[in-house]
């Protein structure tokens, strides 16, 4: 049986009328990767121009020539893989890239499927939309990474995801780094995985807890196979997950001090967001995603 996904049914039923008349040919896909489909297609965000480059107006309007462009330096499909890139990163956690959107007919967007390389490679099922600019027509495909790449057409049902959950957490903790100089400190930060290591541990003495259906707090049994869905239930489209330490303290990073150097301890606030676009997730696996978003957060800010 071939795989499916799906699609964000408000979103995109009058997506082709909303570019008509705009400069915009090239976009990315954002939504939620599945453990066996297709993924869900949750939104699209156009790809800007390139600073320096050309004024939107001036784009080039045939997708073969707008893919082998090169405005500013720098290729067109190198921008829109960096594009994708930082979207990734500005999401909540559990929102990813999927694929990308073309202004085109279908044959044109087959014939430029090689030109998707650059964009895609990095994406686990990767998705292209073509849309017609004369018919209106949306088409979505799957983006198969072959010796010769190529689209073939994908089943997609819309969908309203009227079930989904948005997570979020903020807490405080406190890192505990060797005190050296801001050089040496980041060099090391940079070229090791002590304070990833070190703030994995730190969770791994605290217990996640979430508002329940009732409003009271359920902490969050791991080992447990129950869906997120038996704890919420349908209620709420937001809870909030806290992490608690088993020693009532704040949650402490500590990073390894084998030179016995003064230490530098760091506090930092941390708010997190993870969506889901469905409650049949397993609320171990919830607990995860929001665990592995603050300790990247707190990664990237130190």
């Amino acid at each position: 049986m071939a795989e499916e996904g799906t699609y964000n049914r408000p979103f995109f039923k009058n997506f082709s009328f909303r570019l008509h008349g705009t400069p915009i040919r090239f976009g990315v896909l954002l939504g939620q990767q599945t453990e066996t489909g297709l993924g869900d297609v949750l939104f699209a965000a156009a790809t800007p121009p390139q600073p320096g480059g050309e004024s939107p107006n001036a784009m080039p309007k045939n997708l073969w020539t707008l893919l082998k462009s090169c405005p500013a330096g720098q290729p067109f499909v190198e921008w829109a893989a960096e594009h994708a890139r930082r979207l990734g990163e500005l999401m909540p956690a559990g929102v990813v890239p999927l694929g990308c959107f073309v202004v085109a007919s279908e044959a044109n967007a087959k014939d430029a499927a090689s030109l998707l390389v650059p964009v895609l490679r990095n994406m686990a099922t990767p998705l292209v939309l073509s849309i017609d600019s004369s018919s209106r027509k949306l088409s979505f495909w799957h983006f198969s990474m072959r010796r010769d790449p190529m689209l073939s057409p994908a089943q997609m049902k819309a969908d309203s995801y009227k079930d989904h959950l948005l997570i979020w957490s903020s807490l405080c903790i406190d890192v505990m780094l060797p005190q050296k100089s801001t050089a040496q400190m980041v060099q090391a930060l940079a070229a090791s995985s002590d304070l990833e290591r070190g703030l994995n541990e730190a969770f791994n003495n605290c217990t996640a807890a979430i508002a329940g259906s009732a409003g009271i707090p359920c902490t969050a049994d791991e080992a447990s196979e129950a869906t997120i869905s038996a704890f919420v239930g349908k209620v709420s489209s937001e809870i909030r997950m806290e992490f608690v330490c088993t020693d009532g303290d704040c949650l402490l990073a500590k990073v390894p001090n084998p030179e016995n150097l003064p230490v530098l301890r760091q506090r930092c606030n941390v708010i997190s967001l993870a969506l889901f676009l469905r409650r049949d997730v397993k609320l171990n696996h919830a607990v995860d995603v929001v665990r592995k978003e603050i300790v990247g957060c707190i990664l990237k800010r130190l």
